[in-house]
């Protein structure tokens, strides 16, 4: 089984990687050209791109807020958007798996009075969200691609692939936030997995943790109300995230359609999470190109604003977030509980 699983994993990574390869020579080739599209671009679309990117991490962070008090967690409104910003911008620079940001998170709010398993909990939730609404989103972009421009049968096989594991992963995590049943399964293989790995027994710690979530969960679908609110904050952070990206195209004077920048972006975002890399750096901006180019950019234009737009989207913040660090851990507050 586990032989399997790699050599599936290969046989995506490989022509991706081949991929990225073939652009970096294309880039050192062509370095003439990109230079002389640097020296026209348009800088003032920059600053418009990093208040969208602004208005996408406030959106989502005060959706983490809401879904955070709905489940029995009292920290401020304020700091727990913080905490999710700070924790969320790093799990997209030094992608583990959720691994670092997660673990700051339980340590900033740990602070607070708040309990490893009510941080895991909530997140957890709030992932499962988050990527509903992200998958659901990925079959349409895929569509409005197929059906709007002429592409290779590379491409139209990456779009048919990516559109299939969307509709399982968002099935399964229907299955996950709806199923008890579902969850005690997974908890006993996940049980399992570790005392065959690590030689201990971690049972207790899972069933408490999925008592958490159950509670969670509970009290979401007693409150659909706040349960839509999530949903919707985290659908208008996505288009936020769809203009920003148009204007960093903009920026190199390419203009595309805004359907057709939205089904890069989310493309390029899912692509970018499957292959499992480091903030999916280099495979998200090649699939992001490749389809840019598929759809008339230049490949001059397409390369360079998705470099802008990692910048605007990732590094900026990322370099921003120790600033509110300062705050989230000046003292601790007593106005916790959870």
């Amino acid at each position: 089984m586990e032989k399997s699983q790699l050599n599936l994993r290969r046989n995506i990574l490989w022509p991706i990687l081949l991929l990225l390869a073939v652009g970096v020579v294309l880039i050192i080739f062509d370095r003439e050209r990109i230079i002389l599209v640097l020296a026209k671009a348009d800088w003032q679309y920059v600053p418009r791109a990093l208040v969208f990117i602004a208005c996408s991490y406030g959106l989502v962070s005060y959706s983490y807020a809401i879904l955070a008090h709905q489940v029995g967690i009292r920290m401020g409104w304020r700091e727990l958007s913080l905490t999710y910003f700070v924790t969320a911008v790093m799990n997209r620079v030094v992608r583990s798996g959720g691994v670092a940001g997660f673990s700051v998170r339980c340590l900033i709010m740990k602070q607070y009075g708040v309990s490893v398993n009510d941080t895991l909990s909530s997140s957890m939730i709030h992932v499962l969200i988050g990527s509903l609404v992200m998958l659901a989103m990925l079959p349409v972009g895929s569509l409005y691609v197929y059906f709007s421009v002429p592409v290779s049968t590379a491409l139209e096989g990456l779009l048919v692939f990516m559109t299939a594991i969307s509709l399982l992963f968002s099935l399964g995590a229907v299955a996950v936030l709806l199923s008890e049943q579902l969850r005690d399964r997974v908890i006993e293989v996940a049980a399992g997995l570790a005392k065959k790995i690590v030689h201990r027994d971690i049972t207790p710690a899972l069933h408490e943790f999925n008592l958490q979530v159950s509670l969670g969960i509970r009290l979401l679908r007693q409150s659909p109300l706040h349960c839509g609110e999530i949903i919707l904050l985290l659908f208008v952070e996505w288009w936020a995230n769809v203009i920003a990206l148009s204007f960093c195209l903009n920026a190199f004077g390419a203009s595309l359609p805004i359907g057709a920048v939205a089904a890069l972006y989310v493309v390029g975002i899912m692509a970018g999470v499957i292959t499992a890399l480091p903030g999916g750096f280099g495979v998200q901006e090649g699939v992001m190109t490749l389809m840019a180019v598929a759809q008339g950019t230049s490949f001059e234009q397409a390369i360079l604003a998705m470099l802008l737009y990692r910048v605007v989207h990732s590094i900026i913040p990322y370099l921003v977030s120790p600033l509110f660090y300062l705050h989230l851990l000046h003292e601790q507050r007593p106005e916790v509980v959870a």
